[in-house]
């Protein structure tokens, strides 16, 4: 546990210090899937640097803080202090992992949250959709960072998760 939290403060200070043409390797990916899935180019504003979907009635606007960064740092974090011991295929292999969970997850976030903004506004408005973004954003997050600890928990310790190991006798 406390390893965990180590290695997601050393990865929180780095994030801190990025720039911001490297944060897009997180942000523009997602933001391709997206757009990509909605059938509507992405734009770039040079002026606010970020990029747009220009969705006709929802117009999504993606900026550094989208990036799902602390999403990648929280499953790395969790995933390398799931072993003992680290060579460099390994945190090279586990921090590839991460970070196309990330975009994934990432974009998934975003295509879930402009269905409940698209859902949502003809009842209560633009006034609470700041709340309905950050919560469906937390879902997706949750359930992306449980799905990748099982399935890497499977992969690294297969008698960690009693349910996942199928040759386990139950009482």
């Amino acid at each position: 546990m406390i390893k965990t939290f180590v290695i997601f403060a050393i990865f929180i200070s780095l994030g801190k210090i990025i720039p911001d043409e490297w944060m897009e390797y997180f942000y523009l990916p997602s933001a391709w899937l997206t757009s990509f899935y909605m059938g509507i180019p992405l734009t770039h504003d040079a002026v606010r640097h970020c990029f747009k979907i220009d969705h006709p009635l929802y117009p999504i606007e993606i900026i550094r803080v989208c990036s799902g960064f602390h999403f990648f740092c929280m499953i790395s974090a969790l995933l390398l202090s799931m072993r003992n011991s680290w060579n460099w295929k390994y945190i090279l292999e586990l921090l590839t992992f991460a970070w196309g969970i990330t975009i994934v997850a990432n974009a998934f976030r975003m295509i879930c949250a402009q269905s409940a903004r698209a859902w949502s506004t003809p009842w209560i408005g633009d006034h609470w959709q700041g709340a309905i973004h950050e919560s469906v954003g937390s879902l997706v997050f949750i359930l992306f960072g449980v799905l990748a600890y099982l399935w890497k928990s499977k992969e690294l310790q297969p008698h960690f998760i009693p349910f996942i190991n199928p040759t386990r006798k139950t009482l």
